[in-house]
């Protein structure tokens, strides 16, 4: 006695510890809702893992707004009016609506010193062919106003103005209209609005960053706004969140409250009632310290996950608390009789969710240290415990004894022959639907879209012909000339005779190969054997156009570098294209253009891959490659954890192991074979249910075959099966598909489980 007075107390002393620690954190614990960190990618080297990241960052941090209205000088009006209430919004790092007067002027002037090195693609083929196509083109720019390019005498074959105009074709159908990006489409005038939010932010910054794009929201409509399309993974990483939260509460809520009415049911007193509810808050207090004491975030997934807990945690005292519908009640010999049942459901459940901590993924991991610790420590304070506080404690009213006693009488064994042919019935089903089965890993199955979001972000990329993209090609070189030499090598190869289908750096800075063969191209033409510089004086009547366009030619002949480029603000937008690690390896991105799709890019990958120093990157389809391999090595697991689980069972049960079993067997056949009925794929997250299956859905046959013929074990069955069926049965309507599926598998497995293992009870407990 002790020995267990110690136990108990020091284990009371760790949940106060733990109580003061999450008190601690849980105020600054920030919510981790991203995509990319619930499944992360493993890079194949560090240029890929460099790429990856960055982009990750633009991807996550960058979102566009469109204001639309009819009129175009309401539409900026009402798009200033957004951006305003976005600058003084926290969360936010950076808002462009206005563009400056001279920011064109500005951003030109970076190139003008270059431009008789810098030639698009289809005028090196009119210089290759003689360049009489470009004469052509000059003298119709006589009667046409000036360029991109600038004068006439500047640019006479307009070559620099269309390489300008080539390179602004990467932003999409935007053009530069009264200082701002806008595009007409429907009926009204829509004005981008451009945006940077802080990475990371905590739950409550999260809440006060989207009241702020609620009253931007409201400040556009004010001001005229008839429409606003809103672009950019941060309002899907929101969303989620939000959803995240609501299930949680909503979760947490619906089992406490359904847990209370089967309490009520089953003991009709308020202090059982309350000794059965504290397991569940102990468990999920214990669990999140644990979280929190190893990681600093917490996923939004993981949080949902772990609120299933309250319906596990419970069964331990429960079942405990059972023991008064045995008379006459004894707290000392309670505990006697529970010890055995209770360690081996424990270890059979805290070994299903430690098999978690073994896949590559944070959520999962937070998910396994929250379930294994709080029902590690609901256990313990069951078993140290409740003798001490149940010693007061009645037998129940004769009358509902009875009553128990009359439904376990009732209750069906397997020997009837109208349940066999249920039971084959409903095998035949289960079987019909498990052909219908189909594997899905796709990674988006694990993050809730919020429907309008997704219409407005397709809209959005109508407009304006640009997309999100999660594939691209890495370009690795030793110094900054080999990449831009490789990267043209790439370009040649995706555009496919085609120009600016993709996006990179060499599409502003060309090698200064390139730069070179282009300027004497260009010198060959005007003053070579062609002469069309004389040729064009010639018909204009200007003889000393020659003069000048020597003059102009020398004045633009420098060279441009990557470093004067990316030194200049006209490359803000693009700087995430050039990358560097720190043993100077120089590293660049190829990014999809405006209307080209994945497909388009999985087509390209193989050709572009054989290039030396390049790789393609598909972040989503890496990401569903893992999940597919984790797929496969958990089925694995769970066959190893169905024979380590049966193991178990026979050194504690011997031949009464099967029958302990047997319920467990047929809750996951059935469940899998609603799952194809239903239509819903097998995924990495639906053998997950079926491993939390195998760890929860055995303690009700574990409680029928060592509870003997004892009522307690009979109403313990009933009462845990039905608090595990509200805690994990609300994940079916979850807005995350991976959790719709782990819902609905849990929920029929523990639901077959339930109602067959009573039928498997021994045979002295039907003929009592």
């Amino acid at each position: 006695m002790g020995l267990r007075r110690g136990l108990a107390f020091a284990w009371l002393a760790a949940f106060v510890a733990a109580l003061l620690w999450l008190a601690l954190r849980l105020p600054s614990a920030g919510l981790e809702t991203s995509i990319f960190e619930l499944v992360p990618w493993k890079a194949p080297n560090p240029a890929a893992a460099a790429a990856t990241l960055a982009l990750r960052r633009q991807v996550e941090s960058r979102f566009q707004v469109f204001v639309g209205a009819a009129d175009p000088r309401v539409a900026e009006r009402a798009a200033e009016g957004y951006a305003t209430v976005l600058h003084r919004t926290n969360g936010v790092s950076s808002v462009v609506c206005a563009v400056p007067a001279n920011a064109l002027s500005t951003a030109l002037s970076c190139f003008r010193a270059h431009r008789a090195g810098l030639l698009s693609a289809p005028d090196r083929v009119l210089l290759s062919a003689g360049g009489d196509g470009l004469l052509r083109q000059a003298e119709l720019g006589l009667y046409l106003p000036p360029g991109f390019g600038g004068s006439f005498e500047t640019d006479p074959l307009g070559t620099f103005g269309r390489w300008l105009e080539g390179n602004a074709a990467l932003s999409g159908n935007l053009s530069l209209r009264d200082g701002h990006l806008e595009i007409d489409s429907g009926g009204l005038t829509w004005v981008a609005v451009n945006a940077v939010a802080a990475p990371s932010l905590d739950a409550g910054a999260m809440r006060a960053f989207d009241a702020s794009l609620q009253t931007a929201a409201a400040a556009a409509r004010g001001l005229g706004a008839t429409g606003l399309l809103r672009s950019g993974f941060v309002f899907q990483e929101h969303a989620a969140a939000r959803q995240a939260m609501r299930e949680v509460g909503s979760v947490g809520a619906l089992s406490t409250a359904l847990l209370a009415v089967l309490l009520w049911f089953a003991f009709r007193r308020r202090r059982p009632i309350l000794l059965a509810l504290l397991p569940a808050m102990v468990g999920c207090l214990a669990g999140a310290a644990a979280v929190l004491l190893l990681w600093s975030r917490v996923h939004a997934v993981a949080m949902v996950f772990g609120s299933t807990v309250v319906g596990v945690a419970d069964d331990y005292g429960l079942y405990f608390l059972s023991g008064i519908y045995d008379k006459p009640w004894d707290s000392d010999r309670r505990a006697r009789l529970a010890v055995g049942p209770l360690a081996l459901a424990m270890a059979t459940s805290v070994l299903a969710y430690a098999a978690l901590v073994l896949f590559p993924i944070p959520a999962l991991k937070q998910v396994a240290v929250f379930a294994a610790v709080g029902l590690a420590a609901d256990w313990a304070g069951v078993v140290l415990w409740y003798p001490r506080l149940t010693r007061s404690l009645e037998s129940a009213p004769q009358s509902r004894i009875a009553a128990v006693a009359a439904l376990r009488r009732a209750w069906p064994g397997w020997g009837r022959p109208w349940l066999k042919g249920l039971l084959a019935v409903l095998l035949l089903l289960a079987g019909v639907g498990c052909l219908r089965l189909r594997v899905d890993d796709d990674v988006r199955l694990l993050y809730a879209h919020d429907q309008t979001l997704d219409q407005e972000q397709r809209q959005a990329q109508a407009l304006t012909g640009l997309g999100t993209a999660t594939s691209f090609f890495v370009v690795q070189a030793a110094d900054p000339q080999e990449l831009l030499r490789r990267e043209e090598a790439l370009t040649k190869v995706l555009d496919g005779g085609r120009t600016h289908q993709w996006m990179a750096l060499s599409d502003f800075v060309p090698s200064l190969a390139r730069q070179q063969s282009d300027r004497l191209a260009l010198q060959r033409a005007l003053f070579g054997p062609g002469r069309l510089a004389r040729r064009l004086a010639e018909r204009i009547g200007q003889p000393a156009l020659e003069l000048k366009l020597r003059a102009a030619l020398k004045q633009g002949d420098a060279p441009l570098t990557p470093e004067a480029w990316l030194a200049d603000p006209a490359s803000i937008p693009y700087r995430g294209l050039w990358l560097s690690q720190p043993d100077g390896t120089m590293e660049s991105m190829v990014l999809p253009g405006p209307g080209l799709t994945p497909a388009d890019a999985d087509r390209l990958a193989g050709p572009a891959s054989a290039l030396p120093g390049v790789q393609y990157i598909d972040q989503l389809r890496s990401a569903s490659e893992l999940l597919a391999a984790l797929r496969r090595l958990l089925s694995w697991m769970l066959a190893a954890g169905s024979l380590v689980v049966f193991g178990l069972l026979t050194l504690r049960l011997g031949p009464a192991a099967l029958a302990a079993g047997a319920p467990t067997v047929l809750g996951a056949v059935l469940a899998l074979g609603t799952l194809g009925l239903a239509g819903l794929p097998l995924n990495l997250f639906v053998l997950l249910a079926l491993l939390l299956l195998l760890g929860t859905g055995i303690d009700f046959g574990i409680y029928m075959q060592d509870g003997g013929d004892r009522l307690s074990s009979f109403l313990a069955v009933h009462v845990a099966a039905l608090t595990n069926i509200a805690a994990v049965g609300v994940l079916a309507f979850s807005g995350t598909p991976a959790l719709r599926s782990f819902g609905l598998v849990l929920s029929v497995g523990c639901l077959a489980a339930w109602l067959s293992a009573p039928c498997f009870s021994p045979k002295e407990a039907r003929n009592a």
